[in-house]
């Protein structure tokens, strides 16, 4: 029998990877990552922030424009 969390660990590192894949191509927003991936909006918004306060993430927009100091 496998451990419940090494598979919980290999569907998160999965799914970040998706994510940064599809980000690599280019702006993208959170709604159309969840439409591409199949991945909920509560899960996209829980990696995208966690991507972005690793600082692997820039969030833009009129809304919500992060953007580099110094």
């Amino acid at each position: 029998m496998k451990h419940q969390g090494s598979n919980i660990n290999t569907i998160k590192a999965e799914n970040n990877s998706l994510i940064l894949n599809l980000i690599r191509r280019g702006p993208i927003s959170r709604a159309e990552i969840c439409k591409l991936t199949g991945l909920s909006k509560s899960s996209v918004t829980t990696i995208t922030k966690q991507l972005i306060e690793e600082g692997l993430l820039v969030e833009i927009g009129t809304e919500h424009t992060i953007k580099c100091i110094g």
